[in-house]
């Protein structure tokens, strides 16, 4: 099977979000087992919270009844006063619970994004080639700040709601078992709404995902001020506010569609409600005409109603939102249950000085797409050899790179590292083989120790060692280690040049086997380049060093170029071998050439 073909599969969206709660336990067996006591202590107070509720209900209904016949006025004192206690002590636990929860809910923000971060570094470098990866880890981080609070809060809320549910049911039951089982028709248009809401909202969401991030690109394009310089200067401000406003208006349409569905179903869902507590209403004002209730007894059961009702309805609805939040569970796993880089064999020993790098009948294609970059690669790196890949834009030059980095497996044929196949190396023991400078390399905001260190986190304190290469890197600023590099932050900018040469310092300190070189000196100036070049192939000197270059200056030093040409090495030789065929390479070089002259 074509392995791209296989990423695009694991990376497709399911349709298969059925609810379930297999998945629920396997998600709360996780959190309760980092949190057990918090939960445990939580569960507990919230269940002394509701035992209350049926305490000042009981006292209320004595106050009313001292009070309408004629008993001593200690007697009601003693019963308000009572019933104002007992509030109070409510109003300080609901007070304390919400603290409570706070500190529970942070600690657990922390234990999932630590699963979230954790993952997003360790799964397959071949999924971030896929643009819909960034929807998954968007939608597992919503989860983890939206979905995962509501289900914790559901959950122990239901524990609340059913102890004090339980306590109203039967205060109710005793004085008037018709008017409880009139009560329990609430239950029926709560279930169906709040499940077909549920539903309009999720789907709705992950709908949008789509539109959501085209509409964060917009805003990005109109504040992000990496972008701001060309934005002035090209006028390009109305055309992205223009987009921005169209897709905003897309957005808004699409939430209001499902918003009003929404408000219809809240709708006839409040009539039906309203209409069964005006139904024991008046079932009660008739037993009290007729004398079977007295009026404590009436005040007690409208209380009773309007709390039942209520809290019926909310358990219902936390019940219905429960189970349906195991949708939004689901797109949790979806994310976690990618296939890692941490499922390979870590133990096996890696022999870092046999490392001849080996193309067998290699073929590649990015996923969601039809045209293979790289066909039918054969190919044999030696060790200590200095390469230098070269050829147009869109020739192949990066994915090769990517290939070799083992940032991307084949799609067909197979790559060796000695006589290993790379698809069985360890990932993390294959990458520190490497040193590696990309002409999109990271610029941190931090301090220039950090974006040097970086490189090799062990020599980070190291000050002779981020001198040094600091200094082979010709990075001449004179400027401490320490100091940030960041205006953001209160530090200094660089020029383009200067951070280029900060890049290659990081991968000098790293001191590998495999130097891997992607335009290194792209934002140099030739002279500092073509030193850089000279200094950069004494320290390669026994090494193997890939150069992937426009600029035409770094195959003086190769042992071989290799000249690509839509996905295939056409050409391959010494520059003087090549420039005797006076092929496509040729012509690259003496075009440049005359550039120069």
């Amino acid at each position: 099977m074509d392995y791209t073909r296989k990423i695009e599969t694991e990376l497709a969206d399911s349709d298969n979000l059925k609810i379930g709660f297999k998945v629920y336990f396997r998600f709360w067996s996780f959190v309760v087992k980092k949190q057990l006591l918090a939960f445990i202590g939580y569960g507990l107070f919230l269940v002394f919270m509701s035992s209350l509720t049926p305490f000042f209900t009981y006292m209320w209904k004595q106050y009313i009844d001292s009070a309408t016949t004629n008993q001593p006025l200690h007697n009601s004192l003693i019963m308000v006063s009572i019933y104002i206690i007992i509030k109070i002590i409510v109003d300080f636990c609901y007070f304390f619970s919400m603290r409570f929860m706070d500190n529970i809910n942070f600690s657990s923000w922390r234990v999932l994004d630590s699963s979230i971060n954790k993952k997003s570094t360790s799964i397959k470098n071949e999924y971030f080639e896929i643009p819909n990866i960034q929807n998954k880890i968007n939608r597992a981080w919503e989860f983890n700040h939206g979905s995962y609070i509501q289900l914790y809060q559901l959950g122990l809320d239901a524990l609340r709601q059913l102890v004090q549910l339980i306590g109203i049911f039967i205060s109710l039951f005793l004085i008037s078992p018709f008017v409880c089982l009139i009560s329990l028709l609430a239950i029926i248009p709560a279930i169906v709404s709040k499940f077909i809401k549920d539903k309009l909202t999720f789907y709705n969401s992950r709908n949008l995902s789509d539109d959501e991030n085209e509409l964060n690109y917009y805003r990005s394009a109109i504040f992000d001020q990496s972008l701001l310089k060309e934005i002035i200067l090209k006028f390009a401000f109305p055309f992205f506010q223009n987009k921005y406003e169209k897709k905003a208006q897309q957005v808004f349409d699409k939430k209001m569609k499902i918003e009003i569905k929404k408000s219809k179903l809240t709708l006839l869902d409040e009539l039906i409600s309203n209409s069964i507590i005006l139904l024991c209403i008046l079932f009660s004002s008739y037993k009290l005409i007729v004398g079977d209730i007295s009026i404590g007894g009436m005040a007690v059961i409208f209380t009773l109603i309007l709390t039942l009702v209520y809290t019926l309805t909310s358990f219902v609805a936390n019940g219905c939102s429960v189970f349906t939040l195991t949708y939004n569970i689901k797109q949790f796993y979806e994310f976690i249950d990618l296939d890692t880089l941490m499922n390979e064999e870590k133990n096996k020993e890696l022999d870092t000085d046999v490392n001849d790098i080996v193309f067998k009948d290699v073929n590649y294609r990015y996923p969601l797409t039809d045209n293979y970059v790289i066909s039918s690669l054969d190919i044999k790196i030696k060790k200590g050899q200095h390469i230098a890949v070269v050829g147009a834009n869109g020739s192949g030059k990066s994915t090769f790179i990517k290939l070799i980095l083992k940032l991307i497996e084949p799609s067909s044929g197979e790559i060796y590292f000695g006589k290993e196949n790379l698809k069985n190396i360890n990932s993390e023991k294959y990458w520190r083989s490497f040193a590696s400078v990309f002409q999109d390399f990271n610029k941190h905001k931090e301090s220039l120790r950090y974006n040097v260190g970086i490189g090799n986190t062990e020599d980070i304190e190291n000050k002779q060692k981020l001198n040094n290469v600091l200094s082979i890197a010709e990075f001449d600023k004179n400027i401490e280690l320490d100091c940030m590099l960041s205006k953001e932050f209160g530090g200094i900018e660089l020029s383009g040049g200067e951070w280029q040469k900060i890049a290659i310092a990081r991968s000098l300190l790293k001191n590998c086997n495999i130097y891997i070189l992607d335009e290194p000196t792209a934002a140099i100036d030739p002279i500092r380049e073509a030193e850089l070049y000279k200094k950069f192939f004494e320290i390669c000197k026994d090494k193997t060093s890939i150069f992937v270059t426009h600029r035409l200056g770094s195959v003086l030093y190769s042992d071989i170029v290799l000249f690509f040409k839509d996905g295939r090495i056409t050409e391959s030789g010494s520059h003087e071998e090549l420039l005797s065929l006076n092929g496509e390479y040729a012509k690259f070089w003496f075009t440049q050439a005359e550039m120069y002259i």
